[in-house]
């Protein structure tokens, strides 16, 4: 049956350990399991099937373990090399990796390859003011996430990023399809939007379970092919956002919007088009510069308060 709604938006609060004051907000609704999540707002209790792990009374979590696909375990450990101590700095940049919902096939899924729902999107902005929109393809949404970082990269080019474990608390919205504002119509991409900007996701492929054999994924990826599917993407979305012809939409395409590689790491690997809202908004006004309200990246502190890793250790 096809759902009456087509799109989830998913928007991210997350707090660290270092911010305490608001830390035990976050720790009222832990979960081990999530059956259905489209269901469950953490003010208002749990779903049926979910289980309850309070927050210890220093606001830590009471874990009893690591926690990998269906087992508890202790995170099993090698030798550590420190020499990379002291060598750089790097800008705090909380931001989940992994964000998306499931999609209509009877195939399994690898979760490390994006697709058109999101999942291993890998978009370091992905963090603290964000909102992700997501079509949705199977009735209830089903939406999952995980794959948190403390900063990244554009690529994560070694294929990981400083890797960790948040709380988090997210607001998540189903939008009818009857009626979607024309940026939200015909959505077939992860779309992200914070205060300064929308960002555009592409693959090399944008539904690469359509293969004969998903897998071949890996071996076709290609950066020519990511940078097309989200010139496409920016194009169509430009035009009926913005309310522009093909050669209007394209003329801003190549004057004001920044194509960056999101990752090559995950299969299907990634290009966004970063498309600020100030060039759309009080055309009038040619005197005001522009200044960015939201910031999430590696190169810029989140603001001055944020503390930065002394030492850089990726995991």
């Amino acid at each position: 049956m096809e759902p009456d709604y087509t799109l989830f938006v998913c928007s991210l609060h997350i707090m660290n350990d270092t911010q305490q004051t608001a830390h035990s907000i976050l720790c009222v609704v832990q979960t081990r399991q999530q059956p259905n999540i489209a269901h469950v707002v953490p003010e208002h209790g749990l779903a049926a099937g979910m289980i309850q792990v309070p927050c210890m009374a220093d606001n830590t979590q009471q874990w009893e373990g690591l926690y990998y696909p269906g087992v508890i375990t202790q995170h099993p450990t090698g030798t550590e090399d420190y020499s990379i101590r002291g060598k750089f700095k790097v800008p705090i940049n909380f931001h989940v990796g992994s964000m998306g919902l499931a999609q209509a096939t009877n195939v399994t899924i690898d979760s490390v390859v994006p697709m058109m729902g999101g999942g291993n999107v890998d978009d370091r902005r992905m963090g603290i003011g964000a909102t992700m929109y997501y079509p949705v393809a199977v009735e209830g949404g089903l939406i999952s996430m995980g794959d948190a970082h403390t900063a990244q990269g554009d690529s994560e080019f070694d294929g990981t990023a400083i890797e960790t474990n948040i709380n988090g608390r997210f607001k998540i919205t189903v939008h009818k399809k009857a009626s979607l504002e024309p940026m939200l119509q015909n959505l077939d991409f992860p779309l992200l939007e914070n205060a300064n900007e929308y960002v555009v996701h592409g693959y090399t492929l944008k539904d690469y379970l359509t293969l004969p054999d998903p897998s071949q994924i890996y071996k076709m990826s290609s950066l020519d092919m990511a940078f097309t599917t989200a010139y496409n993407s920016t194009r169509d979305f430009a035009m009926r956002t913005f309310n522009l012809t093909e050669d209007q939409a394209i003329t801003a395409v190549t004057t004001v919007m920044d194509f960056g590689v999101t990752q090559v790491v995950d299969g299907n690997w990634g290009v966004h088009v970063v498309i600020p809202k100030w060039a759309f908004t009080n055309l009038n006004d040619t005197t005001t510069p522009y200044a960015p309200v939201t910031i999430s990246g590696t190169s810029t502190l989140l603001n001055a308060t944020m503390p930065i890793i002394q030492t850089a250790t990726a995991g």
